[in-house]
């Protein structure tokens, strides 16, 4: 049977909102194929005229959460100032902490999606580092170390915050270890 495009889109996001279902109740390593498709009775290989794998699913599925983060922050004033960049990171490690679905997305998971995912994992890894360096430059800020040191920085920041956030303690040390890495690893900041 031939689906008209927007039938393909109808099915794509059906499968989608069943994995997200599933992967929120039982994990990701708990959920099988057959019962994303059968939540959304289809066939198997209609799953993967859409997706290789579950864990390509889940990455997917995680990379429209994180895209709804990013909208977010888009909202908040553009400032090369250093106190609203603070509060941007802490409003963005916030808004991922509180995300059930990214909450997954700890170290043996996302070492089992490296490893079981297409090029997926990659794809979406490099647009979550590009976008953390474009809003860098939208506030006009240039790192002064080497992109990929900058994006082991913000990711070092972002695991911190999202472990604080979660187990509720106390945010002095992220905001300082944002004062540091702020303070000392870009250019183009004031105090004011």
């Amino acid at each position: 049977m031939k689906f008209t495009a927007e039938q393909k889109n109808e099915v794509k996001q059906a499968i989608e909102t069943s994995g997200e279902q599933l992967f929120l109740k039982y994990g990701l390593q708990k959920v099988t194929i057959d019962d994303i498709v059968n939540g959304v009775r289809i066939g198997k290989g209609t799953f993967y005229v859409f997706f290789a794998n579950k864990f390509d699913l889940f990455l997917e599925i995680s990379k429209r959460r994180q895209e709804k983060i990013f909208d977010q922050i888009t909202d908040l004033p553009i400032s090369p100032n250093k106190q609203v960049l603070q509060e941007v990171l802490l409003k963005a490690i916030k808004l991922f902490s509180t995300d059930d679905f990214l909450k997954m997305l700890d170290a043996p998971t996302k070492e089992l999606l490296q490893q079981k995912s297409s090029d997926k994992f990659i794809e979406i890894h490099n647009a979550f580092d590009q976008t953390v360096l474009t809003k860098l430059n939208e506030f006009g800020l240039k790192p002064l170390v080497p992109n990929d040191v900058m994006i082991e920085l913000m990711n070092v920041i972002f695991i911190y915050g999202i472990e604080v956030f979660s187990t509720q303690k106390d945010d002095r040390a992220l905001r300082q270890l944002i004062d540091l890495v702020v303070s000392n690893e870009l250019k183009g900041l004031s105090d004011e």
